[in-house]
């Protein structure tokens, strides 16, 4: 877990309670890394970066494109939902944002038939956020691949509301062809 605050002033107060709340919560203290400088802030900063380096790499090696999830879920379903990336049917990463209940479950597939495998557990991890009352796109928009769960998420009228505002500011439907609305 990577948190990050920013610290003006009591910097040793807010310190103290971040290692009290690892102690009470059985958190792995002793393997808990503190940046309290810049140099050490930019180093955390680079490992966390990392991360989706690495697993780019993994999808280079599998031969096989990623299937990435962007959702988010109220925190009283986030233990609902951690249970269903943990039940993910193939190889896959786990990261995000965990402060707003909003991780990044990255499927690796390494076949064409994981692949397919991947994509429906996909669609079932977004039914069931949406069913969470959660969203389907926390943070990287709808675009071509997101739009299925848009519908299932905001309904069919918001859809059609939609296509008429589009209508109205782009008549001749050039801007974002075929992004989140199709012609």
């Amino acid at each position: 877990m990577f948190c990050e605050q920013e610290l003006y002033i009591d910097e040793e107060v807010h310190l103290e309670a971040w290692w009290q709340a690892l102690e009470e919560t059985g958190a792995l203290a002793d393997d808990t890394i503190v940046a309290t400088d810049p140099a050490s802030q930019a180093e955390l900063h680079a490992l966390r970066h990392a991360i989706p380096a690495g697993i780019n790499e993994q999808v280079v090696a599998n031969g096989m494109r990623k299937v990435g999830t962007d959702l988010a879920v109220p925190d009283a379903a986030l233990n609902q939902m951690m249970t269903a990336y943990e039940a993910a049917p193939i190889a896959h990463a786990l990261f995000g944002h965990i402060g707003d209940n909003h991780l990044h479950l990255n499927f690796l597939p390494s076949t064409p038939d994981e692949l397919t495998t991947a994509k429906d557990y996909y669609d079932e991890l977004a039914a069931l956020a949406v069913s969470l009352g959660g969203t389907v796109s926390g943070e990287h928009g709808i675009g071509k691949l997101k739009r299925k769960h848009l519908v299932t998420m905001v309904g069919p009228q918001v859809i059609e509301s939609f296509r008429a505002l589009k209508r109205h500011l782009d008549p001749a439907w050039i801007l974002g062809r075929d992004n989140i609305l199709d012609a």
